[in-house]
């Protein structure tokens, strides 16, 4: 029973002493991607209350400022917080396109947050500001969403590249989200 004990007690000391250390694991080649897509889509996800909130000035009515200022702090929170957990992030071992692939999705998180600033932050200032019609504030809305439409398409090419580099090296198939979706549904993955 002794013996047992000190076993038990040496295995959780060398667990702490290993965790302590910090020594990350390198994922494997799919973790990796899975891992990616599901960062992606927490973005992707944290969009959608902004447009809600902004899409009444579309139609002709006022838009809510704090419902708008809500959702785009809650797109800036989720951004940071992939952003960090990105930081941590490494790239498959077994992969000499995963790390320019993980710089190229790093740099897209930095494309992201300038469109956040530079495109996002001036839609919320001008559904705050008081009195305007909402047609003329959905018209600057609109210029400002197509800009970072524009921003999105550039920065996700460069992304789209590294992509297809680490989908080649690796005998991946490049699926859009629909025929992934799709194929699911009729059994085929």
């Amino acid at each position: 029973m002794r013996f047992w004990s000190k076993s038990v007690l040496g295995l959780i000391v060398a667990a702490i002493a290993f965790g302590a250390v910090g020594c990350d694991v390198a994922p494997s080649r799919i973790a990796f991607i899975e891992k990616l897509a599901r960062e992606d889509r927490k973005i992707a996800r944290s969009t959608r209350s902004f447009h809600a909130a902004i899409i009444p000035l579309k139609d002709g009515k006022p838009a809510d400022p704090g419902q708008v200022r809500s959702a785009y702090q809650a797109m800036e929170k989720t951004l940071k917080d992939v952003q960090a957990d990105m930081e941590k992030q490494l790239p498959p071992a077994s992969s000499n396109s995963g790390k320019p692939f993980l710089i190229a999705y790093k740099e897209y998180l930095t494309g992201q947050q300038q469109i956040l600033t530079d495109d996002l932050q001036p839609i919320v200032k001008k559904v705050e500001e008081p009195g305007g019609a909402p047609a003329e504030k959905w018209a600057f809305i609109n210029g400002m969403l197509n800009q970072a439409v524009a921003k999105d398409n550039a920065d996700f090419a460069l992304l789209k590249k590294a992509e297809d580099d680490f989908a080649s090296e690796h005998n991946y198939m490049v699926q859009t989200m629909e025929a992934y979706f799709k194929a699911q549904a009729e059994g085929k993955q």
